[in-house]
């Protein structure tokens, strides 16, 4: 894989919209936080909770990025490969409920990555809602982008 493309990904990624239908949308809930990072050693780690409830889900989990190829002028385009390892002891009894936080899951998803932005697209029925993420800085105190990820 090219080097420049694995290392766009590296960092943290904070959740800012959507874009559904070739349109750009704001988040629906906007106290929801989604963060994600990801490490030069092929760790990840998701991170959500709302700011208004009690309650945090959070995971790692081994990735690689697979089949990249330039997109736009902006964009790389890949297969994001990830496979769940830990799931945080204190995670919210509702986070079980969610696919992406359970142990062993193993996902492939579309992803685009610029310098600044992660787009990671989702199946919904038979479109697809895309996430879009901005390179940030951690904002829950449970972010373990350098310790253990």
């Amino acid at each position: 894989m090219n080097v420049l493309i694995a290392s766009l990904i590296v960092g943290c990624w904070n959740f800012f919209g959507f874009i559904y239908k070739g349109s750009e949308m704001k988040p629906i809930n906007p106290k929801l936080h989604i963060e994600m990072f990801f490490n030069e050693d092929n760790q990840s780690q998701l991170i959500y909770y709302r700011e208004d409830e009690q309650g945090v889900c959070n995971r790692k989990a081994d990735y690689e990025l697979q089949n990249c190829s330039s997109y736009d002028a902006n964009f790389q385009k890949c297969t994001l490969y990830q496979k769940v390892t830990w799931l945080w002891e204190e995670n919210d009894s509702q986070c079980a409920k969610d696919p992406d936080m359970q142990m062993g899951r193993e996902s492939w998803v579309v992803v685009y990555v610029s310098r600044g932005e992660l787009r990671l697209e989702a199946p919904l029925g038979e479109e697809t809602l895309t996430y879009r993420f901005s390179k940030g800085i951690p904002s829950h105190p449970a972010a373990d982008m350098h310790g253990g990820l």
